[in-house]
């Protein structure tokens, strides 16, 4: 089998520990996009907390997409198209807020609209929670406070996030799809983070649009990833490929599971599923 897509989750897989790309994961991913290959950063991220890996590996320079929100919002890296950009309904902001407020877990969200300025990019929070840092190293964002996050949401956010203890996050779940009629769809990307975005979002129907716009079949998707909130994209590529240091539900529903991001997992498999099937 040939594959013409690569896409890969960030955090915990095309980055290390440290939250860098390693020159020969940057090579590799380079020489594929060189040689043809659409290439997709697939995050569950921000557009901004994503858009200076595309710079250091040069997406704009053959066939790459950066693929944020979890699929909720697809850009063209060469001349910034916007392929997609699903937008959380306005009407539900004030009950996800209460029903956050009620379980004492923190809400973020994210000054991460189109026509912003980069330097005025931010997550927004009313009141931080220790595990947003995580959020703001991953993405390379100041976290901001503000009294109240209904008054600077004057537009629609592709997502929301509600930060806390896994087993508070468990509880709260039912209730807030109860309440918004179970029209959003809500997982975690991390044990502490409940994404809760508009449903039917999700990595595998993002890269769908994407691979229907490109007239590619999902047998032509290779995809990496290793948490939660990639298990969908796993389940749905021609080959899904996990990470030693993933979540054991995405390791389970692999096909192949490969050495850890600090381990040079990705060029490891590249190698041996790209470049050696695609010769």
């Amino acid at each position: 089998m040939k594959y013409a897509m690569l896409a890969f989750d960030l955090d915990g897989t095309l980055t290390t520990s440290e939250k860098k790309i390693t020159p020969e994961t940057k090579t590799m991913i380079q020489r594929a996009g060189k040689e043809g290959a659409t290439v997709v950063l697939a995050s569950g991220r921000p557009m901004s907390g994503m858009a200076f890996l595309a710079d250091e590996l040069g997406l704009d320079q053959y066939n790459g997409y950066l693929m944020a929100y979890n699929g909720g919002r697809i850009i063209r890296c060469k001349d910034q198209k916007l392929v997609n950009n699903v937008l959380l309904n306005p009407d539900f902001y004030k009950t996800i807020l209460e029903v956050a407020a009620y379980y004492g877990v923190k809400i973020m969200t994210y000054n991460d609209f189109l026509e912003t300025k980069e330097s005025e990019k931010c997550i927004w929070t009313e009141k931080q929670d220790e595990s947003m840092k995580i959020e703001s190293v991953n993405c390379n964002l100041e976290i901001k406070e503000v009294p109240s996050l209904l008054a600077v949401m004057d537009r629609p956010v592709n997502k929301m996030v509600g930060a806390g203890q896994h087993e508070t996050l468990i509880k709260m779940l039912p209730t807030l799809q109860k309440e918004l009629n179970n029209e959003v769809s809500l997982y975690f990307s991390e044990s502490c983070f409940m994404e809760i975005v508009p449903l039917g979002i999700s990595k595998d129907n993002g890269l769908k649009v994407l691979l229907e716009q490109l007239n590619l079949e999902a047998t032509a998707l290779m995809a990496f990833g290793d948490g939660l909130n990639d298990i969908t994209m796993l389940e749905y590529a021609g080959l899904g490929i996990a990470m030693e240091n993933g979540y054991q539900e995405a390791k389970d529903v692999a096909n192949v599971i490969t050495s850890s991001n600090d381990q040079e997992g990705i060029s490891k498999a590249l190698k041996k599923y790209f470049f050696e099937k695609n010769a």
